[in-house]
């Protein structure tokens, strides 16, 4: 096979044709209001709104009826006065930090 140096035409014929190769064009980024971002504060501005909005929580609020009655839940479970369990008088064990 012969040997092919920086001077050699075939070198310079794939150089060529790898500096040719049509590119895919990136089709430009679009604002809320459907108008293309232009220069680059605006395609900035585009990219920066995409990626808060895929950052952002977008969960329900907070259902504040539910959050007292799981504290008071807890509250309850970890308290140390007798509770009722049934028809019986019940107490929980202390745990190891509250007994020093």
């Amino acid at each position: 096979m012969e040997e092919i140096k920086p001077s050699h035409k075939a070198f310079w014929a794939v150089t060529k044709a790898l500096k040719t190769e049509p590119k895919t064009p990136i089709p430009p980024l679009k604002k809320p209001d459907n108008s293309e971002a232009i220069d680059d504060a605006e395609i900035a501005e585009c990219l920066a709104d995409s990626i808060e909005t895929q950052c952002s929580h977008a969960s329900p609020p907070h259902d504040i009826a539910h959050i007292s009655r799981i504290e008071e839940e807890v509250l309850q479970k970890t308290s140390l006065e007798p509770k009722r369990s049934g028809s019986r008088l019940t107490q929980r064990s202390p745990n190891a930090s509250e007994i020093t």
